[in-house]
């Protein structure tokens, strides 16, 4: 005798699946990873779901469980509070853009340097990021403006081949690390480049990071306590 078809497996299976195919299809590696385990589950689900059942039957063995739980739904609800907070984390993760960008304290933005007996230099900005999309990425421009004084500081590509290039003409490549380099100008002559800490508390005390591609804008405010923090570790 054929037997008949428990719906709330059936309806637990293809839910479970279509879910599965969103997050495989349109999410990032975690939640692709989520989404093969969703198919797991229901895989497991549709060959050992009347032992699932019994089980489950068997171990909350009250009348209450027995008459008014279903484990697919217990099953569902918990798995629904885990894909609406993967939802919510990778909402989270996209208005981050494809750009992932490297600060903190071990990762000054200040490229310093000091001479035996000297005072501390501040010689250039340089700020590292990663490309972490599937897509190559057109930058227009890069600037660090000063808080303070509102002056501006053009920032280019960092390439060990050609040197500085502007940031117009180079693509980032999908995965690819770069640096940006602004290099600041010297007001001692017999230096290259940079100024010594207090005149660049003087000049950027506080400061912007602006990087511009595509069609998108990213911007970090460095605060002054930050910009301290910066030079007590270079010092």
């Amino acid at each position: 005798m054929r037997r008949p078809i428990n719906t709330n497996r059936l309806f637990f299976v293809i839910g479970s699946l279509a879910s599965a195919a969103q997050m495989i299809a349109q999410g990032p590696p975690w939640l692709e990873w989520l989404g093969w385990g969703l198919v797991a589950l229901a895989a497991l689900v549709l060959v050992f779901g009347a032992r699932i059942e019994k089980d489950f039957h068997l171990r909350f063995g009250g009348p209450f469980w027995r008459r008014r739980v279903n484990p697919y739904a217990v099953v569902m609800a918990i798995g629904a509070l885990v894909f609406v907070s993967a939802a919510i984390g990778y909402y989270a993760d996209v208005r981050r853009g494809p750009l992932v960008w490297t600060f903190g304290a071990s990762h000054s933005p200040l490229g310093t340097s000091r001479s035996s007996g000297g005072p501390l230099w501040i010689d250039a900005f340089q700020i590292k990021g990663r490309n972490r999309s599937d897509d190559p990425i057109s930058p227009k421009s890069a600037v660090v403006r000063s808080d303070t004084t509102n002056r501006t500081l053009v920032l280019k590509f960092s390439d060990p081949a050609h040197g500085l290039v502007p940031v117009n003409e180079a693509t980032i490549i999908p995965g690819g690390a770069f640096t940006l380099i602004g290099v600041i100008p010297p007001t001692d002559h017999a230096k290259s480049q940079g100024i010594v800490s207090d005149a660049f508390r003087e000049e950027f005390e506080r400061f912007t990071f602006i990087f511009e591609y595509d069609d998108q804008k990213f911007t970090r405010r460095f605060s002054a306590a930050e910009v301290e923090g910066f030079l007590a570790t270079a010092d």
